[in-house]
């Protein structure tokens, strides 16, 4: 499913997005990353970036390549807030929606589905699967749902009924959240990777611990944010 969702939402970008004459044409490395080839998208990138770095569309780019999940969530809100007539603008919109979605911020996400709703009306990205619901208020255990792909490791705050966990970080690289969950297997604690379909790419959600009550996690929470120069959040656990 989520290799026919990234199809999907690549060949609305390259296909169906309109020809705007004053922006640089990025189409060349759409297809380069929809087909794999990064490192060569990434070159090109580069050389945009040098001749034309605050071209919405290079921005728009260069947020796709972003890995770090929270860093390109400000590149995409940057190209549709300040350029909200250029040609990604719902698409960035749209991706911040699917970030904030794929978290279970169900009340963030509602909120920017109605904005790409307001100013882009008949954008395509309103008619793809899932963009016409949302829950009536967030809910953590969707969050916290399990995937095939999760991997686990450690033992500390491992309990049975445990209630609660951190959500510490999220990205779009496997090797930068992989990074992070080593420096929590160095310390004991439990650590897990959910992985999220999100604007057709992958988000490796970060959660470390197993907490029995909420007021315990949010204390492990103030160690956690000040050690490691986080912005984690307590959610409830899927068990």
């Amino acid at each position: 499913m989520h290799i026919i969702l990234k199809t999907v939402l690549f060949l609305l970008l390259i296909c169906l997005v309109p020809a705007y004459a004053q922006e640089v044409n990025i189409t060349t490395y759409l297809r380069q990353i929809e087909s794999g080839q990064v490192e060569s998208a990434r070159s090109g990138l580069e050389k945009l970036k040098k001749t034309n770095p605050k071209d919405p569309s290079v921005m728009f780019l260069d947020a796709m390549l972003t890995q770090d999940g929270k860093e390109a969530l400000s590149k995409y809100s940057e190209v549709y807030r300040k350029y909200p007539k250029s040609k990604y603008a719902d698409a960035s919109l749209y991706w911040v929606y699917s970030y904030y979605y794929a978290l279970g911020s169900y009340t963030k996400a509602s909120g920017y589905m109605d904005e790409l709703k307001k100013n882009y009306p008949k954008s395509s990205f309103l008619n793809l699967e899932g963009s016409n619901y949302l829950p009536a208020k967030d809910d953590p255990k969707t969050v916290q749902k399990s995937n095939k792909d999760n991997r686990q490791t450690g033992k500390q705050g491992d309990k049975k009924g445990s209630r609660f966990t951190i959500q510490a970080g999220a990205f779009l690289s496997d090797e930068n959240a992989e990074k992070l969950m080593d420096s929590f297997r160095q310390e004991g604690y439990f650590t897990e990777v959910k992985k999220k379909d999100i604007g057709g790419s992958t988000l490796n959600v970060v959660n470390v611990g197993k907490f029995e009550s909420e007021d315990e996690a949010r204390k492990a929470l103030d160690l956690i944010n000040a050690r490691y120069k986080l912005n984690g959040r307590v959610i409830r656990s899927g068990q």
